[in-house]
């Protein structure tokens, strides 16, 4: 197994898991009300939603026509999309807005439901995940993917659960860590899109 494919895979989960948004918002909250054990099953029902998108995208992006103009507009938007989220997590430096979850459901359900209607995750699918997939190969990028997000909700969790009173200082360091990572793929993206011409 190509170790470099799965260490940029596994990089390029923790930093699209990482940068605070409604489901970091829920875990923290339910960390700091329940437990890790509650807040984990939201970081699991997310991660539900990413393993489906992942699996249409994998179904489907087979599809997908493989000649330089479609590969050019994937690479294109998907840069678009990573450069928009980079920025995005610059401006949302703090936990967003309140720690009161928007669904009333109970754990698993709230992070799956969250998951599948967010319009920038499944907007991230099409347009970063099917090149990432086409590049990395399906197998490779789904165990660093899928590990780095697993690693990350568990981290947090847990961090969450030790340090309640000491993560909310360290926020803006995973904040910007996470935005440069997202930075650094927008400008490969770039690269790949000037590639196709």
């Amino acid at each position: 197994m190509p170790a470099v494919e799965v260490a940029f895979a596994f990089i390029l989960g923790i930093s699209i898991a990482a940068p605070p948004g409604p489901i970091n918002v829920m875990m923290f909250s339910e960390t700091l009300r329940k437990g890790q054990k509650h807040a984990l099953l939201i970081g699991l029902g997310a991660t539900t939603a990413d393993a489906l998108f992942y699996a249409l995208t994998s179904i489907f992006g087979k599809a997908v026509p493989d000649h330089g103009l479609w590969h050019l507009a994937l690479y294109a938007f998907g840069g678009a999309v990573l450069l928009y989220m980079a920025f995005s997590v610059l401006r949302t430096s703090e936990l967003e807005a309140s720690l009161n979850p928007p669904l009333q459901v109970s754990g698993y359900f709230k992070g799956l439901s969250v998951g599948l209607t967010n319009p920038l995750q499944i907007g991230w699918w099409v347009t970063v995940g099917l090149p990432l997939i086409s590049l990395f190969g399906y197998g490779y990028f789904a165990v660093g993917f899928f590990a780095g997000i697993f690693t990350w909700v568990y981290s947090f969790t847990r961090a969450v659960s030790l340090y309640r009173d000491r993560v909310a200082g360290r926020l803006s360091i995973i904040v910007k860590a996470s935005s440069f990572v997202l930075f650094a793929f927008a400008v490969y993206f770039a690269y790949r899109a000037l590639s196709q011409l």
